[in-house]
């Protein structure tokens, strides 16, 4: 299922009808996240340059958490340039990542140098002792919960990483629905739930961050920046003739499609996902705390920011050989709102969410400062 080098196929504009934000420290976050990671010796030098050139995480972050505390978007943009180095040099374009069990002890270790313990078998890898930096860092700004989570979330990164290793070992492409699941996880969107919450100095309580509508927000989230992540790559993905897999292969594949009819099937799920957000995000603000309101207000300038920042990326649309990529995002959907579930058995129950009764009494929300 190797991909042959295919010409560039136009994405349209995308439609995201939410407001964004940029973090004002974000240029000086970019060199002390830069900094950081030479400090560490992240991957080659090569690697790093490739990164803080081509996809500057302080910006990145800045665009997620655009009212964040300084010192979480400043960790938060040295985890996405973790997650960058561990992505392209262990996962794409290291040995490792076509050797799932060998991927998977790695990984398996690396969740124990998060949580702050030696791993005799990493003893020297660079990447292992900056995660038990981060590790430790994040301990002093979360609460205990935010912090097993914040693991829990990276244990779901490397499950998918492992997932995904196994395709590309046996050259496969999985279905629809299987590289759904996987996407959630991989893609990193379900890890910014609790980054907003560091950001914002906030804890939901689980009467909220566990109710099923919240949760569906959570994972309608996901899956747009993750569809979207894939629309923006595809042409650095399709062209590179290596193996590859995105939500535009496995539609054009499951599908028999060409590329230029899986991109559309592609913009035509995100868009009605983001609707269906949009609709439901807009009831739980009926309901919601005060915290809860300016969670979800994050959670969608996230969205927008992140489009905004891979498309100025040149990670995804290098000089040398540029992407035909939109130059504005919509307002509006050209798309029909239908109450039917997409084809994709894995995320239909979103659109069987059950809504509270509007007027629902709100839950409370405790709101600390977790700095130390």
């Amino acid at each position: 299922m190797t991909a042959p080098r295919h010409a560039s196929v136009r994405i349209p504009p995308f439609y995201l009808p939410f407001s964004s934000g940029l973090h004002p420290d974000h240029e000086a976050i970019d060199q002390e996240t830069a900094a950081w990671a030479e400090q560490y010796g992240l991957g080659t030098a090569n690697l790093r340059q490739r990164i803080a050139t081509r996809a500057p995480s302080g910006k990145f972050a800045g665009r997620l958490l655009p009212r964040g505390k300084r010192e979480v978007v400043r960790l938060l943009a040295d985890y996405s340039f973790w997650l960058f180095a561990f992505d392209d040099g262990y996962c794409e374009e290291g040995e490792a990542g076509k050797h799932p069990g060998e991927l998977v002890a790695v990984m398996s270790r690396m969740l124990g140098a998060a949580q702050g313990r030696d791993v005799a078998a990493l003893a020297g890898d660079p990447l292992a002792t900056a995660l038990r930096d981060l590790g430790s860092r994040i301990a002093r700004h979360a609460t205990p919960g935010q912090l097993a989570r914040w693991v829990n979330t990276l244990r779901g990164y490397f499950m998918a990483a492992v997932w995904e290793s196994d395709y590309r070992a046996k050259d496969a492409i999985p279905t629809v629905d299987d590289y759904t699941i996987l996407r959630l996880h991989s893609s990193g969107g379900l890890m910014l739930p609790v980054w907003i919450e560091m950001g914002l100095g906030i804890e939901l309580v689980p009467l909220e961050a566990e109710h099923s509508a919240v949760r569906a927000a959570n994972e309608m989230a996901a899956f747009v920046a993750a569809w979207d992540n894939d629309l923006i790559s595809h042409h650095k993905e399709s062209r590179s003739g290596d193996y590859y897999v995105n939500a535009v292969r496995v539609v054009q594949q499951e599908r028999a499609l060409t590329a230029e009819e899986a991109v559309a099937e592609v913009v035509r799920q995100r868009d009605r996902v983001v609707m269906l957000y949009n609709r439901l995000s807009e009831d739980v603000r009926s309901w919601a705390s005060p915290q809860l309101r300016q969670y979800l207000t994050c959670l969608d300038s996230s969205l927008r920011g992140s489009v905004e920042w891979q498309l100025a990326s040149a990670r995804y649309n290098p000089p040398e050989d540029p992407a035909d990529l939109p130059t504005r995002i919509l307002g509006t959907s050209t798309t029909a709102e239908t109450p039917v579930p997409l084809p994709i058995p894995s995320v239909s129950w979103w659109w069987t969410t059950p809504l509270p009764h509007r007027g629902a009494s709100r839950a409370g929300t405790v709101e600390r400062d977790v700095t130390r």
